[in-house]
């Protein structure tokens, strides 16, 4: 029964609003400001979730590649385990670029691109 009476004064309360003129002007330019607004939060939340999930694909190919290479290992370290725990800083170098590379290629470059199209 309160649903019911509430529903009646919700529907009261929006006709009445609809019937008269609102207190205040909008600027003219609301809707774009509000349309590029809108734009620019669902480009960087179509970014972060196409990095995320590219992110989690790379670790995830990653720490199968390290079961794969030292679990088996156990007893006597594969040759590719040796020579990387013996060159640490080159491995650590070239996953650092190479992350750099990504995140630049996924995120700032796509952001930057769809940016210059909305400015045309």
């Amino acid at each position: 029964m309160e649903k019911k009476e509430f529903n009646k004064n919700l529907d009261g309360l929006i006709n009445d609003s609809l019937r008269e003129p609102p207190d205040f002007d909008f600027p003219e330019d609301f809707t774009d400001k509000l349309v590029k607004k809108l734009e620019k939060q669902l480009a960087w939340q179509e970014l972060l979730t196409e990095l995320g999930l590219k992110t989690g694909l790379v670790l995830l190919a990653l720490i199968v590649m390290g079961i794969c290479l030292i679990f088996p290992a156990k007893t006597d370290p594969a040759p590719l385990v040796q020579w990387v725990a013996g060159h640490r800083a080159i491995v650590c170098g070239s996953i650092g670029i190479g992350l750099f590379t990504f995140v630049f290629d996924q995120l700032v470059l796509k952001y930057m691109f769809k940016r210059s199209r909305q400015q045309f």
